[in-house]
């Protein structure tokens, strides 16, 4: 079986910020992102026979000021970045509606 290499999990949170904060400049102001975007979790999973980091971010939601438990609701999106490569291949909504 061949050796796999693949970027560690630091490489792939600032590759997946470089990511998020790409496609969201249009909508969020530089120091915007850079003081209120959250990491919330790094997963490592294989998907489709490939190693696979998923990089779940949050900021606040500025459509929405809800509060939650006493804090503001967040947005919270899910990057899957390969982790042989760091490209993206998607990022999806996270919804936690109905996380208890």
């Amino acid at each position: 079986m061949a050796t796999v290499t693949v970027i560690d999990a630091k490489a792939a949170v600032e590759r997946a910020l470089e990511y998020f904060r790409g496609l969201t400049a249009a909508v969020a102001a530089p120091l915007d992102f850079e003081q209120k975007t959250q990491l919330e979790e790094v997963e490592f999973v294989e998907e489709e026979d490939r190693p696979v980091w998923r990089i779940t971010l949050s900021r606040p939601n500025s459509q929405n000021f809800e509060f939650i438990r006493g804090r503001p609701a967040r947005d919270y999106k899910v990057l899957s970045l390969d982790a042989q490569t760091g490209e993206l291949l998607s990022m999806k909504m996270r919804s936690l509606e109905n996380v208890g």
